[in-house]
């Protein structure tokens, strides 16, 4: 990609179309001694072909690599996502589509349905040529993410809201070898991942507007995973892949609006399964 050219570049564009669509990016990169950088943003601003349907997101994205030494690299990527408007026009039938193909359904525009959302990623990965045929690859990431979200209901729950917090990593290790005179790769390594919404879901009032708690939450999820698979080419075009994981996942709810009784609960699920 772009981001790996030594020379350092700057790019710039902004676009007009259809249905008042405005749509923007800028980026950059290039590489000062051992250190490679890039950056890159964008921004979407559209209308949309039917009512109740515009959508305005700025993306950023960042990644740098430096080199550590002859057989070693440590990456850090970060992206930031900022979506205040995703408007959900709905589906509607077929004589409301010959009627007027670009109106939205009546109650999506009622309860002023769509999205919101902000999110940021930041990842680590550092990797090592520990022989000329043996890899090293550790990573680790983290996530954070405010979702909002509007349904056309009536129920009590159509007001969505949670805040994500993600985050994990892992280990992975590569050896490519010989095995009877055929190219031969084996990768063994392990996951280690965890997340939590605190969520709470709210009466969807006219326009909108938030109205009486329904449920108030919170989700936790834990997951360890370990496996080895190994691949060797038989010929040119046909590939042996032998491979198993083993995974452990705990799920867990509590309940903080007891308004309706404790519905806390916790899962644990464990599988061996072939990859």
């Amino acid at each position: 990609g772009q981001e790996q050219f030594a020379e350092p570049y700057v790019e710039a564009n902004f676009s007009k179309g259809e249905h008042q669509a405005n749509i923007g990016n800028i980026k950059t990169g290039g590489q000062v001694d051992k250190l490679r950088y890039f950056f890159n943003l964008s921004h979407l601003d559209i209308e949309g072909y039917r009512d109740h349907s515009r959508t305005r997101n700025t993306k950023f994205n960042s990644k740098f690599s430096y080199d550590i030494d002859a057989n070693s690299e440590f990456s850090v990527v970060f992206t930031a996502y900022d979506a205040p408007e995703a408007q959900d026009p709905g589906g509607i039938d077929q004589a409301s589509v010959d009627a007027d193909r670009r109106q939205a359904r009546p109650l999506n525009v009622t309860f002023n349905t769509g999205e919101d959302i902000d999110q940021q990623k930041l990842g680590f990965t550092y990797r090592r040529q520990m022989t000329p045929n043996q890899e090293l690859i550790l990573r680790n990431y983290y996530v954070h993410r405010d979702f909002q979200g509007l349904l056309p209901l009536f129920t009590p729950d159509g007001f969505v809201e949670f805040d994500r917090f993600q985050f994990g990593g892992g280990a992975q290790y590569n050896i490519n070898s010989q095995l009877f005179g055929l190219n031969n790769r084996t990768s063994l390594g392990f996951d280690i991942d965890t997340q939590e919404d605190d969520r709470q879901r709210y009466a969807n009032l006219v326009g909108g507007v938030q109205g009486a708690l329904a449920l108030d939450q919170l989700e936790q999820g834990d997951s360890i995973g370990v496996y080895l698979r190994n691949e060797m080419d038989l010929t040119d075009s046909l590939e042996l892949s032998l491979g198993l994981r083993y995974d452990n996942v705990e799920l867990a709810v509590e309940d903080k609006f007891l308004g309706d009784g404790d519905q806390s609960s916790e899962l644990n699920f464990e599988e061996l399964s072939p990859m």
